[in-house]
């Protein structure tokens, strides 16, 4: 599902477990989806579980949207983030982010400092974690 090009054999389905596998290529991506959130929520309960969802920021991001990839620009990619405690639940951002800005933003949570003459691109979505929209 977008990291296997046309013609290398593959027949570009997910690769599902038997309980979730389709011949109907638009039921099998909804089932790569809810497998997907199987395991997400999976991760999810056991940070839960474990007393460990305030000190783990949780970020679920694609490299394209559902169109997708086609373009350098306007991918309009939803992107997912649980940091219990930190972000409100609910918050909704609206502003522009990148994946180049992922490294800054688990930099900034982890307050780590990037090695002397390293150079980080993209900017940490954290100034933002505390609004409800930004």
């Amino acid at each position: 599902m977008g990291l296997v090009r046309q013609g290398t054999g593959s027949d570009g389905r997910p690769n599902l477990p038997p309980v979730f596998r389709t011949d109907d290529f638009r039921k099998s991506a909804w089932a790569g989806v809810a497998w997907l959130d199987d395991g997400v929520g999976a991760v999810l309960r056991k940070l839960d579980d474990l007393g460990l969802a305030e000190k783990t920021l949780v970020i679920l991001a694609s490299d394209n949207a559902r169109t997708g990839k086609m373009t350098c620009n306007r991918g309009l990619a939803s992107c997912l983030v649980r940091w219990t405690g930190k972000i409100p639940s609910g918050a909704r951002c609206d502003q522009l982010t990148s994946n180049i800005d992922i490294v800054p933003t688990i930099l900034d949570a982890s307050r780590v400092q990037p090695p002397t003459g390293t150079r980080i691109d993209g900017r940490s979505w954290l100034p933002a974690r505390n609004t409800r929209t930004c």
